[in-house]
């Protein structure tokens, strides 16, 4: 054991003495005459540094020459037809594979007129909503040609401070492409958002219809009514009819001080006046039951000339299960489908929307059905509260050739 610990220690002299002569050895290298100032010394230690930066260069050019011509090669062997690469950044980029790529470039809008001479189909400009409001309203007709061309994106106003949000649906009657929304706002324009976008399996993207994308015809959004229901070659206009029959387990409202109050002053004979004695007796009646009275109010938005609306009568203090006896029945001539949304909307007396239901009409089908409700941030009331109707849509000329033999 004593042998083997001294033939240990004698290597590890061994070692340690060589790396002192491979030390001396490297100074010698950058300093061969042993400098007699500190300058000499380090004027040798810049020019090895130089030496090997200099071979570092070669070795890297020379691979990058080595790379280029391999890649030169494989293109020359695959297509021998095409011409010779562009280089991107050091690569080299097939002017085929280049010609793929299509990017949209943003430009600032000028005019309808500038941007038809331009006529570029990658161009693509953004409009703040008070300019967008300005142009949907006069040059309706010129914006629906001009996206049938290029991108167009709305954004709201600056002044939105409160992320309140403004109309997208005119917007999309002018084929605008992209409209942005505040959407931690809930509201019923972002109802109309929700339900236009839930076709076509949620994927966020729709096919416009087809009026906004004809090349020989010019949609205009402020086409009237009677107009756009005689034009049968580009829509197809439906009388649509809708009976609200029942309602099952309708939101009762919440126990908040604005509805206490307005139990208060109901039982008050409408009197605002605190009640001194009796307040938290009739505040824990609140709490527990408001007698409230549901009407549903029916509406039909969309083109311009498509605006309808119904209100069915009240049933009195019976929000969970209504039953509207005598019949109450919408009937709206709608011109065009694909731009309309069916509302429901749930009305207690004194207190306002309790619930509400955002269809897009292009996706509802006829019959009798169950709505599911919503809240007013557009979220799926629990327990889940429904609406019962029947729904009809009749092509627009069979319903009117019917109806004039009747009244003939």
């Amino acid at each position: 054991a004593l042998e083997t610990a001294r033939n240990a220690e004698a290597r590890r002299q061994s070692v340690f003495f060589e790396s002192l002569e491979l030390q001396d050895e490297e100074e010698s290298v950058v300093c061969p005459s042993k400098p007699s100032t500190s300058e000499e010394c380090s004027a040798g230690i810049a020019a090895q540094q130089t030496s090997r930066r200099s071979d570092v260069s070669v070795a890297a050019s020379t691979s990058s020459v080595t790379s280029a011509a391999t890649a030169a090669a494989t293109v020359s062997s695959s297509s021998s037809s095409s011409s010779s690469s562009s280089s991107h950044g050091g690569k080299k980029i097939h002017p085929a594979l280049s010609d793929l790529v299509v990017y949209t470039t943003p430009v600032k809008f000028r005019s309808f007129d500038y941007s038809l001479s331009m006529s570029k189909y990658y161009h693509m400009s953004s409009f703040a909503e008070p300019k967008g409001v300005k142009l949907a309203r006069k040059e309706g007709a010129a914006w629906v040609e001009y996206n049938k061309r290029q991108f167009s994106r709305i954004y709201p106003a600056g002044w939105r401070v409160d992320s309140s949000n403004y109309s997208p649906i005119d917007f999309w009657n002018c084929g605008c492409h992209m409209v942005a929304l505040n959407v931690q706002t809930g509201s019923f324009l972002m109802h109309c958002n929700r339900a236009k976008f839930l076709r076509n399996a949620k994927c966020g993207w729709l096919l416009k219809p087809s009026f906004l994308r004809a090349v020989s015809y010019t949609f205009d959004p402020s086409i009237s009514h009677a107009a756009a229901l005689s034009d049968t070659r580009m829509f197809e206009s439906v009388h649509l009819e809708v009976q609200v029959l029942s309602a099952r387990q309708l939101p009762r409202p919440d126990s908040g001080a604005k509805f206490k109050h307005l139990f208060l002053s109901k039982l008050k004979g409408k009197s605002t006046a605190p009640v001194a004695d009796n307040r938290s007796i009739f505040a824990a009646l609140a709490d527990k039951f408001v007698p409230v009275s549901p009407r549903v109010k029916v509406m039909v938005v969309g083109a311009a000339c498509d605006r309808h609306s119904f209100t069915t009568t009240e049933v009195r203090g019976n929000s969970f299960c209504p039953v509207w006896v005598e019949p109450q029945k919408a009937e709206f001539n709608v011109a065009c489908v694909e731009l309309a949304f069916l509302i429901f909307e749930v009305h207690y007396d004194a207190i306002g929307l309790a619930a509400q239901a955002t269809l897009a009409l292009e996706s509802v089908r006829p019959g009798y059905r169950f709505v599911q409700l919503h809240d007013d941030k557009d979220e799926p009331i629990e327990p889940p509260a429904w609406l019962f109707v029947y729904i009809r849509q009749r092509d627009f000329l069979t319903w009117s050739a019917d109806r004039a033999r009747t009244l003939s």
